[in-house]
């Protein structure tokens, strides 16, 4: 009898918090998914300036799914994610706030002189990452005051 009552015990003492690691993840796959999307950013705008705003709806439509399927993987990795309304907030924030962050990279990149249209990896890591910042920024605790930080320093630096 002693061994499942002490069994009852060890499973009711909470473990060890790992919401980091939903909160990790989630900033990964939403930069991979946005490093991904950001590849088809210009072709969608040149599609739009051809056919009007239907592709345009389609490919913000298309984006916001595909992070809505991250923040729904990864419901324990902000605040937001973890009820259907705060996932389609998440994901629309994390789009708006990734491209916002993409243009104002693609400045800073130019201004600085960097070549890296020419390598592919370097390519996918940069535009990436504009989109695991904006995922930061809605992670909620620490996370988001360092993802702040970061996005006003690259906005900064893409204005000067």
């Amino acid at each position: 009898m002693e061994t499942s009552e002490q069994a009852r015990e060890i499973a009711a003492e909470p473990g060890p918090d790992r919401r980091w690691l939903w909160t990790a993840g989630q900033i990964v796959a939403a930069g991979v998914v946005g490093g991904i999307l950001s590849s088809g950013v210009v072709g969608v705008l040149v599609f739009f300036l051809m056919t009007g705003p239907v592709i345009l709806l389609a490919a913000l439509a298309f984006a916001i799914g595909a992070l809505m399927v991250v923040a729904y993987v990864t419901r324990e990795g902000s605040p937001l994610t973890g009820a259907p309304g705060g996932r389609v907030l998440w994901a629309a924030g994390v789009l708006v706030l990734g491209l916002v962050n993409l243009a104002v990279g693609a400045t800073v990149v130019s201004k600085a002189g960097l070549h890296v249209g020419t390598d592919t990896v370097w390519g996918l890591l940069l535009s990436g990452l504009p989109f695991a910042l904006a995922a930061g920024v809605w992670a909620g605790r620490w996370t988001s005051v360092v993802s702040l930080a970061l996005t006003v320093a690259l906005v900064v630096a893409g204005c000067s």
